[in-house]
């Protein structure tokens, strides 16, 4: 269990029992007066906001060390330098996309790529068609299944980032970004999609960037 997992557990451990306790209390403060009831509401809201506030700093902590090894590890490199310069000269760019720019290696899926064996790289994405039922202001998708959203918005069930190598063993390699039910689909307009496009849209800009730099490279060998 990493140290993300454990710090969680501890804070839903000390924030869970306070948040239920402050809901239960409201009962027996009601019989005192609205004041003490508004006052327990406030309360309640503080420590919610501070358990979601304090999980998301712990979701944005940087991998621990031990977890990192772990990655670098599997890399295929016959020349391992130490340890702590393995951990020094990677960067983290997703959860399963890292860069050395010293040794110019990508590490994707735990796979360990040269920048010169990546061919292109592209955002893909899978759409719900959909159809429109005039007067009701509800957008239906071709399963039938019902949802609040624009008439104008687009479902997405899938996001992807599928990127091509010179690599014989992994010719081509997908980086899941966003994936729901194939009846559901999420709203193009919603954070989470929103989100999951930044991410991914971040990768596609640096494997392109990689790209260019192979093209340029061998553009001086012609």
């Amino acid at each position: 269990m990493n140290k993300q997992k454990i710090l969680k557990i501890i804070l839903g451990m000390i924030f869970i029992p306070l948040i239920l306790g402050a809901i239960i209390a409201v009962v027996d403060l009601a019989k005192d007066g609205i004041e003490y009831v508004i006052t327990d509401i406030i309360i309640e809201i503080l420590l919610i906001w501070g358990y979601f506030k304090l999980n998301k700093k712990i979701d944005n902590m940087k991998v621990d060390s031990k977890e990192k090894i772990g990655i670098i590890n599997k890399l295929k490199s016959t020349d391992k330098p130490k340890e702590e310069a393995i951990l020094k000269k990677y960067e983290k760019v997703t959860d399963t996309f890292w860069i050395n720019q010293e040794e110019k290696i990508v590490l994707i899926n735990n796979i360990s790529l040269k920048f010169s064996e990546i061919l292109s790289a592209e955002l893909v994405e899978e759409s719900i068609e959909k159809n429109t039922i005039s007067g009701i202001g509800k957008t239906y998708n071709t399963f039938g299944s019902m949802y609040g959203v624009g008439l104008n918005s687009e479902l997405i069930n899938k996001l992807d980032v599928e990127i091509k190598t010179t690599n014989m063993s992994n010719a081509f390699i997908n980086i899941p970004f966003l994936k729901v039910g194939i009846k559901i689909g999420l709203d193009k307009n919603s954070k989470k999609y929103k989100e999951a496009y930044v991410k991914a849209q971040k990768c596609v800009s640096i494997l392109q960037l990689i790209i260019k730099e192979n093209n340029d490279f061998k553009k001086t060998l012609t």
